[in-house]
This record gives structure tokens, C-alpha cells and sequence, in this order.
């Protein structure tokens, strides 16, 4: 009889604690999931500003202005042995 009850004491104690602990570890481990989610949404935000900017420089651009011969050019300095 003082088994049984030792038994449903210990259970009432036990099942509220293992319910308390698994809230408080969902609770933390969503947070650190949030900062997570929240510092590569920062960090694809920067990619897709520099993209951007990138985008519109290519595109200000005039590749027919600057001749490639131009750039081309011989380098007395540079010996490739071959």
C-alpha cells in the first residue's frame, strides 16, 4: 500500500517536472532557431544588395567604349618561358 503510493507521488511530481523541462527546452532551442533564421535573412538581404549594385554598375558599363586592344596590351617586363 505504501509502495502504490510512494508510486503515484513520485509520478505526480515526475510527469509535471518532465513536461516543465521539455517547454523550457523547446523554448530555448526556438530561440536559438530564430536568431539563426534571422542572421541568414541578414545575411541573404547584404548578398542581394550587392547583387544589385553590381547589376547596375555592369550595366552603366559601355563594353564597345573600352576596346579590348586597349587592354591587350604588350608587356615588355612579363617573359613567359615556354
Amino acid at each position: 500500500m505504501y509502495f502504490q503510493i510512494m508510486i503515484a507521488f513520485t509520478l505526480l511530481l515526475a510527469i509535471p517536472g518532465l513536461f516543465l523541462w521539455f517547454f523550457k527546452k523547446r523554448k530555448s532551442l526556438n530561440l536559438i532557431h530564430n536568431e539563426h533564421v534571422f542572421d541568414l535573412k541578414n545575411t541573404i538581404s547584404n548578398h542581394d544588395f550587392q547583387i544589385d549594385f553590381r547589376n547596375t554598375n555592369l550595366d552603366k558599363y559601355d563594353f564597345l567604349q573600352f576596346n579590348l586592344n586597349e587592354v591587350l596590351t604588350v608587356q615588355p617586363k612579363i617573359q613567359i618561358n615556354c
